[in-house]
């Protein structure tokens, strides 16, 4: 059996945020969101958010160690909004130094454990995030950015409580512990309503610092597999 030893960090009180000013266009605009303590202050709550009220679990990022230069990322406390129709997503992942390639990023269903889309790599994503969070000065123009692009043929329910699920391949010679922290000092986590070729339609989005969130660290105690 693989044990663990997991690393708390806490985000940290007097952290300054960016007031996202971000126009709501009604339930079928957007794909997800966060509805936590945080997403005032952050400009991008769901429609249905109480005013500084955590309506899921608190915000938190866990990362685990998952195989040889593997690992996996969690980004809890987020709520789908209704869709009606069809629609597209994208997604990105930004400031993460030490990953070679990402080969899966999935939207699930806390409640089940299954995915309620799945995302596929999108250059115009990547590209869409890299230009706003330049914009707000939330990243440098020589940022790289990991971009995702969904299509969805029918509509998804409303407030279903999600999480980010994103798995890694990390560079030779980069570290498990090395890369997770760099993670939780630069990463950015970004989504939000897509137009057909993948680039934002700015609809509605989120931007976050991976700072800003309660973050676990699961570093295996033993090798894989004893």
């Amino acid at each position: 059996m693989r044990r663990y030893v997991a690393i708390q960090v806490l985000r940290g009180v007097g952290l300054v945020l960016v007031l996202l000013a971000v126009g709501m266009h009604g339930q079928a605009s957007a794909c997800s969101c966060f509805c936590d303590s945080l997403c005032q202050s952050y400009g991008d709550c769901c429609s249905w958010c109480e005013a500084g009220a955590v309506t899921t679990e608190p915000t938190q990022v866990r990362v685990d160690a998952v195989g040889e230069r593997a690992a996996r990322i969690k980004v809890s406390g987020l709520q789908t909004m209704e869709m009606l129709g069809a629609f597209d997503c994208a997604s990105a992942l930004g400031n993460v130094p030490g990953v070679q390639r990402v080969t899966s990023v999935a939207l699930v269903d806390r409640r089940t454990g299954k995915p309620v889309y799945t995302f596929f790599g999108e250059k115009a994503s990547g590209e869409s995030f890299g230009e706003l969070a330049t914009s707000i000065g939330r990243s440098g123009p020589d940022s790289k950015w990991m971009g995702f692009h969904t299509q969805m043929d029918t509509g998804i329910p409303g407030q279903i409580p999600a999480q980010f699920v994103i798995d890694v391949r990390l560079k030779p010679g980069v570290s498990f512990l090395k890369f997770a922290n760099d993670l939780r000092r630069h990463g950015l986590l970004g989504g939000g309503s897509a137009l057909p070729d993948g680039s934002l339609d700015l609809h509605h989005y989120f931007l976050r610092d991976m700072k800003s969130f309660e973050f676990q660290i699961n570093i295996p105690r033993d090798k894989p597999g004893h």
